[in-house]
């Protein structure tokens, strides 16, 4: 998909389902992602659509913001989250307060 709409150079890493074994909730994906970069857990920021991506960031010891898609979120899931937004176009006004 990157390589179809020429974004492939605006990303210095890309982790996938491809590069995984187990789906989330599993962590792994978060924590193979987190590992190309040199930064520790809690310097990282996940954005997430999904309960099972919140779950999966929550077990990998990664702050998420979730930007719920199709399935509102659970009490459960809220308290796993710094918040939840209605749009991505929220984020940089969010992490600046």
């Amino acid at each position: 998909m990157l390589e179809k709409n020429h974004l492939s150079e605006a990303f210095s890493h890309v982790v996938s389902f491809e590069n995984v074994k187990k789906a989330k909730p599993d962590p792994e994906i978060f924590e193979k992602a987190a590992a190309r970069f040199p930064f520790s857990k809690e310097e990282l920021l996940i954005l997430e659509d999904s309960n099972n991506g919140v779950l999966a960031a929550d077990q990998a010891g990664i702050d998420v913001i979730m930007i719920p898609d199709l399935i509102t979120p659970t009490p459960a899931i809220k308290e796993k989250t710094i918040t939840i937004l209605p749009t991505l176009n929220e984020v940089f006004s969010t992490l600046e307060k």
